[in-house]
């Protein structure tokens, strides 16, 4: 009898977790609009591609306007641009046509070329700079490149393939961690990729079409890609809804994704049931005497 009773309470902790850590792996998969090129983003974020409806919530979420948004998608080459829903995170993603020395025919061959391109692109003064070579799950090599200067910080993952160059950035708005570095590299391990063409050279970046501004005062998207310092503050706490992303007395905890924080509600809830098993086990044994 008392094993039935164990066993049952197992099963009913069980239960109760799987919903739990169903959400922190929930996510949807998203053609980048390109044959055989796609991407699956955790449904903690907000996602905008080029596709994405004008009466899409994630507009007046971040009080951006439909044309400002496509316009940035355009001009930054970026086929999807992701923001998590406190602000404090983004992800872009561009397949395009190579801005770097193509000579070698791979990332790695260009590795100079590309940390110096995403130093300059990521902030002016002093950045702290670190890179390897990162093979994702799909066999494709990038060039990870990891730049952090203050309370900000960004992960960018470089890749030539197909006669495209693959640009993946993973930024935050505050210290880097080992939660954001396993958060980017599942955003780059989730891509899938078309067959590789190892005749196809990659081709020359010729596109010099300029896109329509929007109006002048309608608010610009994309606030981390500001390579001027002033305006990733103004932009980073714009973005935050309204809630002051950039300001330094802001707790390190309210930074965290949502990801974190579903975790640790799963771990309390964990703790909490084991509690309760241990209570009604010694309690149990009790009643019998």
């Amino acid at each position: 009898m008392k094993s039935k009773k164990i066993f049952s309470l197992i099963i009913c902790m069980i239960m109760c977790l799987i919903p739990v850590f169903g959400n922190v792996y929930a996510s949807t998969s998203y053609n980048l609009g390109i044959d055989g090129y796609s991407v699956s983003i955790p449904d903690d974020m907000y996602v905008f591609t080029k596709d994405t409806p004008a009466d899409y919530e994630g507009f007046d979420h971040y009080g951006v306007e439909y044309d400002s948004m496509m316009y940035q998608l355009q001009i930054d080459n970026q086929c999807l641009y992701a923001m998590e829903k406190d602000g404090y995170s983004d992800f872009s993603l561009s397949i395009a046509s190579p801005t770097i020395s193509t000579a070698g025919g791979s990332a790695a061959e260009c590795i100079d070329e590309i940390i110096s391109a995403e130093k300059t692109s990521f902030k002016s003064g002093d950045v702290d700079v670190s890179s390897e070579i990162f093979k994702s799950s799909s066999g494709v090599e990038f060039v990870k490149v990891t730049c952090s200067s203050g309370n900000s910080g960004r992960i960018s993952y470089v890749a030539l393939y197909n006669g495209k160059q693959i640009t993946a950035r993973y930024t935050t708005h505050d210290s880097l961690t080992s939660q954001n570095q396993t958060y980017a590299a599942t955003l780059v391990n989730s891509m899938t990729f078309p067959e590789a063409d190892s005749d196809k050279e990659p081709a020359e970046n010729t596109e010099d079409k300029k896109p329509q501004e929007p109006d002048e005062d309608k608010p610009v998207a994309n606030p981390s890609l500001n390579d001027d310092d002033s305006s990733n503050d103004e932009t980073n706490a714009d973005s935050a809804d309204g809630s002051g992303a950039s300001e330094n007395d802001q707790k390190n905890g309210n930074s965290q994704s949502s990801f974190d924080g579903t975790m640790k509600t799963a771990v309390i809830i964990l703790g909490a049931l084991v509690i309760i098993l241990l209570f009604v086990m010694i309690f149990g044994k009790k009643n019998r005497r």
